[in-house]
């Protein structure tokens, strides 16, 4: 499968929020123009996606690949895997660069970044078959980031849970 879509990203940051912040600047939401490719040989899925800030925002482009095993167990599916997440030196800036400007205002240490590696990841994924058309999935991803990203002193905590819970419904 490989397709094109449109993605709103809500990643936003405002350094009224939190005092560290004060002097970086905000980030704000912005639209993506997104690329993505998957295949599945048996139970292994590969996929990858490249996305772009598309409303100038300075969220620059994420590339993001994984690897999932799939295990099916009647109306239950399991799946886990790894995944990595790549982002440009615009991405990096934005979000975990600091400039002689931004640190005169803040008081942070200066730090340059580079494109690269921003994390790893492993992805577990549980889905239920309500009906033909209804699903119900629960996820949970652990991350850490890695080289620029990892060594900013904007970074608190290099490693985050993420979870998520949906209801799905299928046309067929």
């Amino acid at each position: 499968q490989i397709g094109a879509d449109f993605q709103f990203d809500p990643t936003w940051r405002k350094s009224k929020n939190d005092s560290r912040l004060r002097g970086l600047g905000d980030v704000n939401m912005t639209m993506r123009a997104r690329a993505f490719a998957q295949a599945q040989v048996s139970f292994v899925t590969f996929s990858a996606d490249v996305a772009q800030d598309i409303a100038g925002q300075g969220q620059g482009l994420i590339a993001n690949g994984d690897v999932l095993f799939s295990l099916p167990a009647g109306k239950w599916l399991f799946t886990l895997g790894p995944g990595v997440t790549w982002t440009n030196s615009k991405y990096m800036q934005t979000f975990f660069g600091v400039t002689a400007e931004q640190s005169a205002r803040s008081g942070l240490q200066t730090h340059a970044v580079g494109a690269g590696l921003r994390e790893w990841h492993a992805n577990g994924i549980v889905t239920y078959e309500i009906s033909r058309n209804w699903s119900a999935l629960a996820s949970v991803t652990f991350a850490r980031l890695q080289g620029d990203a990892a060594s900013s002193p904007i970074t608190e905590r290099r490693q985050q849970w993420t979870t998520m819970g949906a209801v799905t419904y299928r046309f067929r």
